[in-house]
């Protein structure tokens, strides 16, 4: 739960880590001791909400072609799947591989800017690159597509 307190396990050597359940701002107490004596330092850590895991599904008016976005983030890496209906009569999915990044201003917290790729499902197929933006929460993304400067909103359900 945000804001509230966890114990790690006790780690051993130089290195400890903890991992939080959800995003927000927690106070973090380390205590070292070598078996005489003990040592605590207290700070705190903000945990960002990411994309991995994600589930977008794309709204407006893209909604009739059911696309939808599933990442996976490493870091500032992105991998995943986009899927949709071949056209808004049509039951026919498409889908892609993705590939891609965040970038700045912490590379891999939101808000941020993306950078991805879908890669040709067939033979023949190109490439598409993509841009776009996520918000702050990491809750909706906006990409760019094609010159006229449209947008495909997508939120995470």
């Amino acid at each position: 739960m945000p804001g509230t307190s966890a114990t790690a396990s006790s780690g051993t050597g130089e290195t400890t880590t903890h991992a939080y359940a959800a995003a927000g701002a927690y106070t973090v107490t380390l205590t070292v001791s070598d078996g005489r004596n003990q040592t605590t330092a207290t700070g705190s850590v903000t945990v960002a909400r990411n994309l991995d895991g994600g589930r977008f599904v794309g709204s407006g008016e893209v909604a009739a072609l059911d696309p939808v976005l599933e990442l996976t983030q490493t870091g500032s890496s992105l991998s995943g799947r986009f899927s949709r209906e071949t056209s808004s009569t049509n039951t026919e999915r498409r889908s892609w591989s993705i590939s891609g990044r965040l970038t700045g201003p912490d590379d891999f917290v939101c808000p941020c800017s993306l950078e991805m790729t879908f890669l040709g499902a067939t033979a023949g197929t190109a490439d598409q690159d993509y841009r776009g933006t996520v918000n702050e929460d990491a809750s909706a993304i906006e990409l760019a597509v094609g010159e006229g400067g449209g947008a495909w909103m997508f939120t995470r359900r």
